[in-house]
């Protein structure tokens, strides 16, 4: 994989992670969507209208559909509420499903900005979450201490947020629920491993205290 490939890949990404919004285009209709990451297969996850599921092709652009944006050339899955335990996951983040229907999209081709890369994979884009596993730990210890929460929202990404409340943990960094949307906080590097990710909040709550080295 060269250099650049890679680059614009981590790029969208990180963008796809910072967003959680997009716009989705199909039957010749624009629909604003609010989505979440499934940990555990890395597709994207909305409640749908019914003029969706009926579409025969349907594009995502990240954040919206505007030069410079993200945009996803997606396949579309039903999802049973009652069997994929990530609609819950995006009421936690968004709230209530205003439709009823539950889909997964799946990238199949990407463009970000005017640049393409040939071969560019779904799973360079979506791909399932190695740090799911230790998340609900990790959450736990970011909400333990809510006013360092709330001072990582305003250090590092200028929000004033009332109520923080850390809903998700990646590799690359961490969502924050405030009142009316999604506060993304990335870690200086993605971490490698289990290790890298607690030391990566544990430095985060601890800049956030005026500390240095205690352990959270």
């Amino acid at each position: 994989m060269t250099d650049d490939r890679r680059e614009l890949e981590l790029r969208a990404v990180r963008l796809l992670r910072a967003q959680l919004r997009a716009e989705a285009l199909h039957n010749g209709m624009v629909t604003p969507v609010r989505f979440v990451i499934d940990p555990s297969s890395g597709r994207l996850v909305f409640p749908a209208p019914p003029a969706i599921l009926r579409a025969p092709e349907i594009v995502l652009s990240v954040p919206r559909d505007e030069d410079g944006s993200l945009q996803l050339m997606v396949d579309l899955t039903e999802l049973d509420a009652n069997r994929e335990a990530v609609c819950d996951r995006w009421m936690i983040y968004h709230g209530k499903n205003p439709f009823g229907t539950w889909v997964a999209l799946t990238a199949t081709e990407a463009k970000h900005g005017r640049r393409y890369v040939d071969g560019w994979s779904a799973a360079a884009l979506v791909s399932p979450d190695w740090a799911r596993g230790v998340e609900p730990e990790l959450c736990r210890l970011a909400n333990g201490d809510r006013a360092a929460l709330r001072s990582v929202c305003r250090e590092m990404a200028r929000t004033e947020v009332d109520e923080a409340l850390c809903v998700g943990i990646d590799d690359a960094g961490m969502d924050v629920r405030a009142r009316f949307s999604i506060v993304r906080i990335d870690f200086v590097a993605p971490a490698a491993d289990v290790s890298e990710l607690r030391a990566a909040v544990g430095q985060i709550l601890r800049s956030a205290r005026g500390g240095s080295g205690a352990a959270p």
